[in-house]
């Protein structure tokens, strides 16, 4: 099941607060900062910390390659209007094209 383009714009990551990689395909939320994969399950994003599974780092090649040619959605969209300490210095793009190392990661403001 597909998430819908509105919740998707307000979904972070329930460690850093950061957006997620969103692989509509295998009901996957993918934190690359943390390398931490959260499930969707049932079309319900399982947010929880302590629930989210480590990603090894073949894993975490395979996510970031997949994104780079494009089959992944940037979670967090809609956040412009939250405080600063809820952004954090995260500025998330709405696709991934180019440059995957550097797709959702601190960038200072």
């Amino acid at each position: 099941m597909v998430l819908r383009e509105t919740l998707l714009t307000i979904l972070v990551c329930p460690v850093d607060k950061g957006c997620l990689m969103y692989f509509a395909d295998e009901d996957l939320l993918y934190n690359p900062r943390l390398r931490r994969a959260y499930r969707i399950e049932e079309g319900v994003p399982v947010l929880l910390a302590e629930r989210a599974e480590p990603v090894p780092e073949q894993e975490h090649e395979r996510l970031l390659r997949r994104a780079r040619e494009g089959a992944a959605d940037v979670s967090a969209t809609g956040r412009t209007g939250l405080p600063s300490c809820v952004l954090g210095y995260f500025e998330c793009p709405r696709r991934l094209r180019q440059d995957a190392a550097s797709f959702c990661t601190p960038t200072l403001k």
